[in-house]
């Protein structure tokens, strides 16, 4: 029976064994398959990116960024490995495409990247595939959507299966549109991205035509603009980019045309022209380049083909870093050196980097010391020289780093250093010479001045000596000569140098003599005298044995 119970409590430890290695295994296996499938996910959102969680807006405020090539060669290049554009417009729309044109040699010329701006129509390894006129037509006019049923024909056909974006101009379908018919265009290209889930649809706004902010056309772009930031769409806005030169000056208020003519003195008549007037007063082909775009001048082709890069880059997966905002210091002036820096977030940084300087930051320069990296929205300097400090910082991700923040300054005043506290002099008065002086310290000094006189001193002036420096709070002389002598010290730190500690003397009398040495003189003479004493009695009582 025994024997019995035994086996069989072997076979059940067998079965234990058995199970658990399975659920082992089953375990592994299950990691191993969720590993894979999400491997694929990431491939296939890598290939057609994901739509943004956020409106993304090319305007007038982003064209610098890829005429001062602040967007990384990796992030174009990701943009032609990844994208495939379908772009439907006419005359106006055609202006992206030429502005694209001229930038190849512009950028190249300027001893940038060899084809890094290429583009063909159809896939080419190492450009960007656009399929341009993709259809034919624009948006039309007042709820025409003859291009909506185009989009869906061609984007039905297998053969356009790689598209993953598609972008409509208008020509001059929004000057006579209303608002019904702009909410019509809306819908249907919301309708879209429903129906196509994997491809971007980019909106438009129409182009400038002089009628100013009073227009019907301002009215229904601002129409099409608050749409797309409120519901997270991807805008390439035309209009805004033609009412701005490249420094930023606005014209949208001066009655502005798609050939960037305006009314420059109000009086009704459109005498000049923002392009014109920027290429006069800047550099070809350094500033700008030649190009011809429709219905316009050179310098809003070459706007144009910033913007679009720029949107490329941004639906080819960059995250574009938006710049911090330093928050005023506080205190302001600060008394200890230790400097508190807060900031706003910038949305996808990885980290930021804090700078430091003795002037304005208003850009990198030499003289920039990186006093520090962090993840947080807050740092703690220190510093421990009196002056006026000044703080800029960049935010980073793996795509490059956002423009400086504004510049915040700090000015620190250190109060001077406390004044040491000199022990009184143990021999005084000295017979001599021999003089010790020792006080406290200060933990930030750099050395102690040691001073004499033959007065009281209660300030430093010429009658003053300086005896001697050290970086020790001791310090030992023999003075040769008699008399009364006073001394004080003070400290040096970085932060400047003390008052002058208390005032402490000392008597030099070479012919002094202190109680204790005269006691001891006559307990000499006394121990002498007894001595003699005690040989008189000894001598004494022997004879008269």
């Amino acid at each position: 029976m025994l024997l019995i119970k035994t086996r069989f409590l072997k076979i059940i430890s067998v079965i234990l064994l058995f199970c658990i290695f399975f659920s082992i295994n089953l375990s592994q296996n299950e990691n191993y398959i969720n590993t894979k499938v999400n491997k694929q996910n990431f491939e296939l959102d890598f290939q057609i990116p994901k739509k943004s969680a956020s409106s993304i807006v090319a305007d007038h405020s982003i064209v610098n960024k890829i005429r001062n090539n602040d967007i990384l060669d990796s992030a174009i290049n990701a943009s032609k490995e990844n994208l495939h554009i379908a772009y439907g417009h006419t005359s106006h729309g055609s202006q992206l495409i030429t502005g694209m044109n001229g930038l190849i040699p512009f950028k190249e010329n300027l001893g940038g990247t060899s084809d890094l701006y290429e583009w063909n129509d159809g896939p080419t390894e190492g450009e960007l595939d656009i399929d341009d006129y993709f259809v034919s037509g624009d948006l039309g006019h007042n709820g025409d959507l003859a291009w909506e049923s185009s989009t869906r024909t061609y984007l039905d056909d297998g053969n356009h299966n790689d598209v993953n974006v598609v972008i409509w101009s208008w020509c001059g379908g929004v000057s006579d549109n209303t608002e019904e018919g702009i909410n019509i265009y809306l819908n249907a290209m919301n309708q879209l991205e429903f129906d196509y889930p994997n491809i971007h649809f980019v909106y438009m706004t129409g182009h400038a035509d002089g009628t100013g902010e009073n227009g019907n056309l301002h009215i229904r772009n601002q129409q099409i603009r608050d749409y797309c930031i409120e519901n997270s769409k991807i805008l390439y806005d035309f209009y805004d980019i033609e009412c701005y030169d490249l420094d930023g000056n606005y014209y949208g208020d001066k009655n502005v045309t798609d050939n960037c003519d305006y009314d420059s003195d109000g009086n009704g008549s459109r005498d000049s022209n923002w392009a014109l007037e920027w290429q006069g007063t800047h550099t070809e082909d350094v500033d700008w380049y030649d190009c011809t775009p429709a219905h316009s001048q050179a310098l809003n082709g070459n706007q144009k083909a910033y913007a679009i890069w720029w949107l490329w880059a941004r639906l080819a997966g960059w995250n574009e870093i938006n710049t911090p905002v330093l928050s005023p210091i506080t205190p302001n002036p600060s008394f200890t050196g230790k400097i508190y820096l807060n900031w706003t977030e910038s949305i996808d940084s990885d980290n930021y980097t804090i700078y430091r300087d003795f002037s304005y930051i208003n850009g990198y320069k030499d003289s920039l010391i990186e006093i520090g990296i962090t993840e947080e929205t807050y740092f703690n300097d220190i510093v421990s020289v009196d002056a006026e400090y000044y703080y800029a910082i960049c935010s980073s991700n793996e795509t490059g780093s956002s423009d400086f923040s504004n510049c915040v300054s700090v000015s620190v005043e250190f109060p001077n250093p406390t004044p040491p506290t000199l022990e009184l002099i143990s021999s005084n008065p000295s017979n001599t010479g021999e003089i010790s002086l020792n006080w406290t310290s200060n933990s930030n000094s750099l050395q102690y001045s040691i001073y004499r006189h033959s007065s009281l001193i209660t300030e430093l002036n010429t009658s003053v000596s300086n005896i001697f420096q050290t970086s020790t709070t001791e310090y030992s002389e023999n003075i040769l000569s008699q008399g009364n002598f006073y001394y004080v010290v003070t400290t040096t730190t970085v932060n400047g140098t003390s008052d002058i500690s208390n005032c402490v003397s000392v008597l030099i009398d070479f012919s002094y003599r202190s109680p204790v040495s005269i006691g001891l003189r006559i307990a000499g003479i006394t121990f002498g005298v007894l001595a003699l004493l005690a040989v008189g009695v000894g001598v004494y009582k022997k004879k008269q044995k």
